[in-house]
């Protein structure tokens, strides 16, 4: 595929999948899901910082949702690969949020400075660094949600 149809294909991507996120990127302290009442369910793409895009869990459209053990979907399959790609584990990509992938997320917790909980959440998916397309390639913060 051309280079210069990537980021046509992933902004046509991007505007059907048709959801918002804010503009701002302040980060919150604390992984508490009570802002993020919805399982997440899925995986959409949502826009990152930089002008890459990147496949992130969510609930239908809406990306603050949380994942907590035992929980089987392909949003959990995004947070592996990132984890993967931008951490540096070598989780199986199973779509199954078990003990390896609970504690990577623990791990980025403790290291962005957020409760260890391991259960991802809005804050955590803000302060986490995924694995994009578009322009640039590599890990990229996406715009806080």
């Amino acid at each position: 595929m051309s280079r210069k149809l990537i980021p046509l294909l992933a902004s046509t991507l991007l505007a059907l999948v048709s959801f918002v996120t804010p503009a701002s990127t302040t980060y919150a302290s604390n992984t508490s899901t009570s802002s993020a009442t919805k399982p997440c369910t899925r995986s959409v793409i949502a826009s990152m910082v930089g002008g890459s895009y990147s496949y992130v869990p969510a609930y239908g459209n809406n990306q603050r949702c949380y994942i907590e053990s035992g929980m089987e979907n392909n949003g959990v399959t995004v947070v592996q690969h990132s984890l993967n790609q931008c951490y540096g584990y070598h989780l199986v990509e199973d779509g199954v949020y078990g003990r390896h992938s609970r504690d990577a997320v623990t791990w980025v917790q403790r290291h962005r400075n957020l409760t260890p909980d391991g259960v991802y959440g809005p804050s955590t998916h803000n302060n986490m660094t995924w694995d994009t397309f578009g322009p640039e390639r590599g890990c990229a913060y996406p715009h806080a949600v």
